[in-house]
């Protein structure tokens, strides 16, 4: 899936405009790929538009979100109340299902919490 269309499937399924959508996506994929450990970053971010690849590839140690770190995490940066970054961060993580491989979602989705799985499934 190329960067447009990946962001475009974000507006529409969250009603945003042009510029909401990005910044929501930078501040999710940034958040999620902080959880993961870089291997795993790697590996996911290989498989989406090659400008979110190269930024989101991480060459260090990994932040140990919980669901509700993680939500607060992106309500802040965003300035959103926490329902509105559940619903966030749900739709982006449902795009980001739909660009990349299943076996890719698996494992990343292996490496999180159970409360951080839960919110993302």
């Amino acid at each position: 899936m190329k960067l447009p269309e990946f962001l475009k499937r974000i507006q529409e399924s969250l009603g945003l405009d042009p510029f909401e959508a990005r910044r929501s996506a930078t501040s999710i994929l940034g958040a999620l790929f902080a959880r993961l450990t870089p291997d795993e970053a790697r590996h996911l971010a290989a498989q989406l538009p090659h400008q979110l690849r190269d930024r989101y590839v991480v060459k260090r140690g990994f932040d140990r979100l919980s669901a509700g770190g993680l939500v607060r995490r992106v309500a802040d940066d965003l300035d959103l109340d926490e329902d509105e970054a559940i619903r966030r961060i749900q739709r982006v993580f449902r795009v980001v299902r739909e660009a990349v491989s299943p076996g890719a979602v698996e494992h990343a989705l292996d490496q999180m919490p159970q409360d951080l799985q839960s919110l993302l499934t």
